[in-house]
């Protein structure tokens, strides 16, 4: 079977784009066909999607995103309540996947520091091993009553207790009715 032939085909006789990838970096994902394919497969009968999905991978287009340093794909929408975003915008535009910003997590922690819009998602990366230590415990907004802590209230009271410390929010544990997280500093 022609992937390619049949691609074409279906971009031209249902007016659809058909994107290729050759791998995933989403945690969770293997590939297991020859490529990954991504589209709108609404206006594609189910008979050639079935072919396709013989001998290659099948996602949808507005389900994910290419990182723009190894073209591997991420998942830019939840599938569970647990699902946590295994990528970074860096620049408001620059989309790096989890397993590229690991290689070398320097600047991703430079966007976290101070920032109580943001928070560590990638578990395996150890603040530890960078000079941060957690300074109080888990947070955790959401829902329920008491559930209300606020990042930007936290980390305004974190900075005047110790003034000479860089705070970043870690561990972010989402769940269907709230989040919990951590705020970890280090000393300038």
């Amino acid at each position: 079977m022609n992937t390619i032939k049949l691609i074409e085909y279906c971009e031209n006789k249902y007016n659809v784009v058909i994107q290729t990838a050759r791998d995933y970096s989403e945690p969770g994902y293997n590939k297991e066909g020859d490529m990954i394919l991504l589209s709108n497969w609404n206006n594609i009968p189910d008979k050639i999607i079935n072919i396709l999905e013989k001998f290659n991978d099948i996602e949808w287009d507005d389900e994910w995103m290419t990182c723009q340093k190894c073209g591997k794909l991420i998942r830019c929408t939840g599938n569970n309540y647990g699902w946590k975003a295994y990528y970074n915008i860096f620049d408001d535009c620059e989309v790096i996947c989890g397993d590229c910003i690991l290689e070398s997590p320097e600047n991703y922690i430079e966007t976290l520091v101070n920032n109580h819009n943001a928070g560590n998602v990638f578990n395996s990366l150890d603040l530890e091993n960078y000079g941060y230590k957690n300074v109080n415990g888990i947070f955790e907004s959401g829902l329920h009553q008491g559930m209300n802590d606020n990042p930007e209230e936290i980390l305004m009271v974190y900075q005047e207790k110790l003034p000479d410390y860089d705070f970043i929010f870690n561990n972010i544990t989402p769940s269907q009715f709230h989040v919990s997280y951590e705020l970890y500093g280090k000393q300038r």
